[in-house]
């Protein structure tokens, strides 16, 4: 009875590597999560392109965020095509380095969506995803308010961590110079605004814990902020699968050994599972 039981697993080992499925330390993990590895390296990319700031036309010497720049080209470019021009002299000059510039925004734009959209069919849901307007059914409707959530989380954070590092400043500074001990309410201010914006932080990441938890089909949430954020960093973790079993075998539910109530997965029905 060993002995069968001892092929069998093999059997089905030797079948679940072929089908393309991954074991690794006695877990199978399903050949999408090199996939996922991959979108979430484009993601970051992406990402990264989407927050450097871009050089204001209107305002030369001011810089702008990629969408408020896209934006401000796009208006210049179509200032410079109609009869009358207010500044036909720039457009002659600068009118094709900003069109080339334009085209390059929208693209990057266009990317870092895409990026967002392709984990999300995947099973990740990106801090954009999960802060986005599940109500709007237009690709670009739904990502903008969470594109704007995360953007803010960002700028907040920013805030926070400039105020403890110039606390932090201030206190080297004291105690280089061997003062006598620290004013009850130094910092006092520094404090209530710190802690103002660690509760806005705090807020949204919880709102997106939430609307990820209520997510159909079921989603796995992956926060990384732009800077280093102890608090909140959620990486991705590779997600195991309970049970294979064969193509024909009845999809209904049953016991696993754990002694819990599980759904089977047919080889070939994994993908939409785990989407």
């Amino acid at each position: 009875m060993k002995t069968k039981r001892v092929t069998l697993y093999q059997t089905g080992t030797e079948k679940a590597k072929e089908a393309g499925y991954i074991l690794d330390g006695g877990r199978y993990y399903g050949a999408w999560e090199e996939e996922i590895e991959k979108a979430l390296e484009t993601y970051r990319q992406c990402r990264e392109k989407f927050i450097r700031e871009k050089v204001s036309v209107d305002n030369p010497g001011e810089f702008l965020s990629v969408s408020e720049a896209l934006t401000e080209y796009q208006a210049f470019l179509e200032d410079c095509e109609s009869m009358t021009p207010k500044d036909s002299s720039r457009c002659e000059v600068i009118g094709e380095y900003f069109q080339a510039s334009a085209e390059q925004l929208d693209a990057d734009v266009s990317a870092y969506q895409m990026s967002i959209l392709t984990l999300a069919t995947l099973g990740v849901a990106t801090p954009e995803w999960a802060l986005a307007d599940v109500t709007t059914t237009s690709m670009q409707g739904r990502l903008e308010p969470g594109v704007n959530g995360f953007d803010y989380y960002n700028r907040t954070l920013k805030q926070a961590v400039e105020i403890f590092k110039d606390v932090e400043d201030e206190l080297s500074e004291w105690a280089t110079a061997r003062r006598t001990q620290l004013p009850v309410h130094l910092f006092e201010e520094e404090r209530t605004e710190f802690q103002r914006l660690t509760n806005q932080l705090d807020a949204l990441y919880e709102a997106a814990e939430y609307q990820v938890a209520r997510m159909v089909p079921q989603r796995v949430l992956y926060w990384q902020a732009d800077i280093e954020d102890q608090r909140h960093a959620l990486g991705y973790e590779r997600q195991s699968i309970d049970v294979l079993v064969r193509n024909d075998f009845p999809l209904r539910e049953f016991s696993s050994p754990m002694g819990q109530r599980s759904q089977p997965c047919q080889l070939a029905a994994l993908n939409a599972r785990h989407a």
